[in-house]
């Protein structure tokens, strides 16, 4: 019998408008049904001219609200990767950029397949999400985390024009 593939990806995008830039990497069938359940982001540019900031990690839905189970689930999920990230802080240190917070927050969460869009205005040009490059948590960290880094420091350049 086939092992059955995990459904769960996340997908990592980036906007720029009005002078501030954003990556966001939205999670996708945590709790089974469509719809980002888990997003991370972060901001550049305004006054911070150097780095990103306002790094953010929790539950979001863009599509309607947000029920009892998938709230239920949701906090579970946030508690053990909460615990996760404490553990890595106290043992390695705080991570030094959003694309290293970033990867030990997916890995903490348990998502593996990141697709990566590195399209800088979010377009993906007539493609499916799961046509765009795909990097995965565990047997790629650094790839991905350099591809995240990437896009942040390409997106704070931008920001200081």
């Amino acid at each position: 019998m086939a092992k059955r593939e995990n459904p769960v990806y996340a997908y990592v995008r980036a906007s720029q408008a009005h002078g501030y830039g954003h990556i966001y990497i939205d999670c996708f069938e945590l709790f089974g049904y469509s719809g980002p359940t888990l997003r991370l982001s972060c901001q550049m540019g305004g006054e911070s001219h150097t780095t990103s900031y306002a790094w953010e990690f929790g539950l979001s839905n863009d599509y309607g609200v947000i029920g009892e189970y998938a709230c239920h689930k949701g906090y579970l999920l946030m508690r053990r990767a909460n615990r996760v990230l404490k553990e890595l802080n106290d043992t390695v240190g705080y991570s030094a950029n959003f694309a290293n917070y970033a990867v030990r927050a997916l890995q903490a969460a348990g998502v593996r397949k990141v697709y990566f869009n590195d399209n800088l205005r979010g377009e993906i040009g007539g493609k499916g999400v799961k046509e765009l490059p795909c990097l995965d948590t565990k047997r790629e960290p650094d790839l991905l985390e350099k591809a995240i880094f990437d896009m942040e420091s390409t997106l704070i350049l931008l920001m200081r024009r």
